[in-house]
């Protein structure tokens, strides 16, 4: 076999907000990749050179779920949904890529009330890209196939972040060295940058916006907008 694929979607409960998405999500996430692990090592036994593809992965809303049924009313998206859905994704594609899958592809390009319409990755109602587009343009204009991964810390109360809020990935190519940074929360998250990274580019999709933000650190501590997803370009 050339490929193995399978899916990831993260889904809160109906009763949940999203207070409850920033954690549910995660965490649902973080099970996920326990499993793929598994589903890896497998294939390590039974057949090394089969590639690995998640072809789906996103976040589905409860109410997508039944809105076929009669008298279903479809809720608002909250705006911050749709950044928080982009950082699911950042967090997936950095866990993906540390336990050696292949090719993780976003889920789905155009939904829409009746049809899966928390999917999306573009604005239904004006055709623009949201951040979930965003998110997958700016991963994908800054990494891939052919980078070497650093080993990463993270601290609670040291160098990096204030919490555990962050999750954090080093990646070099051809001597390029890039930081990809996700806050996985509803809240601004300090972080303090080594000083190498000072004068970096350093470009951020965040809060409830799809755009992105270029500036250059000037600092070595950085606030990260909510479930912000930022790329630190460190000079060469």
């Amino acid at each position: 076999m050339d490929y193995i694929s399978f899916h990831v979607y993260a889904t809160p409960s109906g009763d949940q907000t999203l207070e409850d998405w920033q954690y549910t999500f995660f965490d649902q996430a973080s099970a996920f990749v326990s499993v793929a692990r598994y589903i890896l090592q497998i294939r390590d036994q039974l057949s090394p050179s089969t590639k690995v593809m998640v072809n789906e992965a996103g976040s589905i809303l409860s109410g997508d779920m039944v809105q076929g049924e009669p008298g279903h009313i479809e809720k608002p998206i909250p705006p911050a949904y749709w950044n928080l859905s982009g950082a699911l994704y950042a967090y997936l594609y950095i866990e993906s890529a540390k336990i050696g899958v292949d090719t993780i592809g976003e889920s789905q390009l155009v939904g829409y009330p009746s049809q899966f319409p928390s999917v999306s990755m573009i604005d239904w109602t004006n055709g623009k890209p949201n951040a979930r587009f965003t998110v997958l343009e700016l991963i994908k204009n800054n990494f891939g196939p052919g980078d070497d991964l650093s080993a990463t810390l993270v601290r609670s109360n040291g160098s990096l972040a204030e919490s555990d809020a962050i999750e954090a990935q080093a990646f070099t190519r051809e001597g390029h060295r890039k930081l990809l940074l996700v806050n996985q929360r509803n809240r601004e998250v300090t972080v303090e940058l080594p000083k190498e990274c000072l004068g970096a580019a350093i470009q951020t999709i965040g809060g409830v916006s799809p755009d992105t933000v270029t500036q250059n650190v000037g600092d070595a501590k950085v606030r990260l907008m909510p479930f912000s997803v930022s790329v630190v370009a460190l000079k060469d």
